[in-house]
């Protein structure tokens, strides 16, 4: 339970399965699990108030028995090449050596011009904040490993800089921070 007495359901870290139990649980029917899915990763949305389809009783009660945690861009530069770095916070608290923190971690847009039809939109997302390999030809790899994203961050991140940007991205990566294989059940 979290501080303020909400449930810490994250609406917005569920499958489509675990939505229908949980819809089905509030008395709800199936489709609406479907339409909030698809709000969320169709759509982009970026809160309950978005869920236009949902009934607004259904959704006061979303917001008060569950959550939809968004991430927040603490800062971005831009390269001289174009590259784009963003610093994303998670709205997650969690322990660490200085006491209770949030995650910090990091993705990067890369716009490049092939000699093939399109252009490449790639965005490196991570996996992890921080990082538990110590290499030392990698600036995370210095980081203190914080931990694993949940699943609704490493999405929040291509979704975020989707409505930020206003476009699709054509090619996603991981090689922001962590390694995916030691976080591949939220991957």
């Amino acid at each position: 339970m979290q501080d303020d007495g909400k449930i810490n359901y994250r609406i917005n870290d569920q499958d489509l399965e675990e939505l229908e139990s949980y819809f089905l649980g509030l008395g709800e029917k199936r489709f609406r699990a479907k339409q909030t899915f698809r709000r969320i990763h169709k759509h982009l949305a970026a809160s309950l108030d978005e869920f236009t389809e949902l009934p607004l009783a259904l959704r006061e009660r979303l917001n008060q028995q569950g959550s939809f945690p968004q991430l927040t861009i603490q800062d971005s530069s831009v390269s001289s090449n174009g590259t784009e770095k963003y610093i994303f916070e998670s709205p997650e608290e969690v322990p660490g050596r200085d006491g209770i923190r949030r995650r910090v971690f990091e993705a990067v847009w890369i716009v490049s011009d092939g000699d093939d039809i399109r252009t490449r939109k790639t965005l490196c997302i991570s996996s992890q904040a921080g990082c538990t390999l110590n290499c030392t030809f990698c600036a995370t790899g210095t980081l203190p490993f914080i931990g694993n994203l949940r699943t609704y961050e490493i999405l929040e991140q291509i979704y975020a800089i989707m409505r930020l940007r206003g476009e699709r991205i054509t090619n996603i990566v991981f090689m922001g921070m962590g390694e995916p294989f030691h976080n591949y059940d939220n991957v």
